[in-house]
């Protein structure tokens, strides 16, 4: 783990950090949490890529999230507002939204092959 990496974090329940995504034209403030249990855990290799990745592939993905939002519902653009990208310590990317129409019932977006989205309650 490189530690100049690790010094763009700090941790509070996992390694976070504020970023910006812009989906739909529109530009939102999320946190980046990589996760950890204690602060002694550090980070894993697969965060590191993952997040190195997802650094690399940005713009492309901020376009593929689109897509998928708006195959699953048609007024995506006015209801889903990103608010957290977790990065799994297999170095799995989740993406979670709230739904401004349901606020009990978010959604989270699994990156991989094909994105899959799920309820936050089902992921969770």
């Amino acid at each position: 783990m490189s530690e100049t990496f690790l010094n763009q974090f700090t941790f509070r329940i996992g390694w976070k950090k504020k970023e910006s995504i812009e989906l739909f034209d529109t530009e939102y403030d999320i946190i980046i949490k990589l996760k950890a249990y204690y602060e002694k855990d550090g980070v894993t290799p697969e965060q590191e890529e993952a997040y190195s990745t997802y650094q690399t592939k940005k713009k492309e993905l901020e376009k593929e999230l689109q897509e998928v939002l708006l195959q699953y519902r048609e007024d995506a653009k006015e209801s889903f507002v990103p608010t957290m990208l977790v990065i799994e310590r297999s170095g799995k990317l989740v993406l979670f939204c709230d739904d401004v129409n349901d606020p009990d019932n978010g959604i989270v977006i699994c990156f991989g092959v094909q994105m899959q989205i799920m309820l936050q309650d089902d992921y969770l």
